[in-house]
């Protein structure tokens, strides 16, 4: 006669609960993921163009600037730019405490602080020079590594919200280099041979691809998944 061992029913692949043994509390698990993942994620540029005016000139505008570079002796790959850049399309889903508390909060209500437990950043990335005979070269391992603004916290109900995230800063506040400090497309060994171009500045018509860009909850080291498809930024004028 077959025997007939008794099962366990286990919860579906769906579940975010376990039920504790013994008729407990039940034990949620941590969400912490992009609302869609897989979706990509915009690029915003604008430029910055306070550092080319001066005392003498007053406030300059873009066409001033492009009448710049179709004068300056450093030509379209030397040429120093300003940006600043921005990601759209930060939307995570969590059930972390720390954020459901302010479920459709006000954003004045949401503390400054909480935004300092994320950190954006990107698995890899490399920087796209326009002219590798220039200082304008091209370097791997430039990453994202910055911290973002929350701009909402939304419920969804079943004790998870939408945590929407905001980046827009000058582009030395969201990218680092290999040493993990501020990026800037500056090759010293090149401007050691003459081609005198300003330290602290990108340049016209360079490029930084970004890939695998995720959202890290630090105090729980909880990571959402990478996105699937490369974000660039462009740092044309034109």
């Amino acid at each position: 006669m077959a025997i007939r061992r008794k099962t366990t029913p286990r919860p579906s692949s769906g579940s975010n609960r376990i039920t504790a043994i013994g008729g407990g509390a039940a034990k949620q698990n941590t969400v912490w993921d992009w609302f869609a993942p897989g979706v990509p994620l915009n690029t915003v540029q604008t430029f910055d163009l306070t550092p080319y005016a001066s005392s003498n000139t007053g406030p300059v505008t873009l066409q001033d600037v492009l009448g710049l570079l179709s004068t300056s002796s450093l030509g379209p790959c030397n040429f120093p730019v300003y940006p600043r850049v921005g990601l759209t399309g930060l939307f995570i889903r969590t059930n972390i405490s720390e954020f459901t508390q302010y479920a459709d909060a006000p954003p004045s209500q949401i503390p400054v602080s909480l935004a300092e437990t994320i950190e954006v950043a990107s698995d890899k990335g490399q920087y796209l020079g326009c002219d590798n005979g220039s200082a304008n070269v091209s370097q791997s391992g430039v990453r994202i590594k910055t911290q973002p603004k929350i701009t909402s916290i939304i419920s969804l109900g079943e004790n998870e919200v939408l945590v929407s995230l905001d980046i827009f800063n000058l582009a030395q506040n969201v990218f680092v280099g290999q040493s993990g400090l501020p990026f800037f497309p500056w090759n010293e060994d090149v401007f050691q041979q003459g081609v005198l171009v300003p330290i602290n500045a990108y340049f016209n018509n360079g490029q930084i691809a970004a890939n695998g860009i995720y959202a890290r909850y630090l105090p729980g080291n909880k990571n959402t998944s990478l996105t699937s498809l490369s974000s660039t930024f462009d740092f044309s004028l034109t």
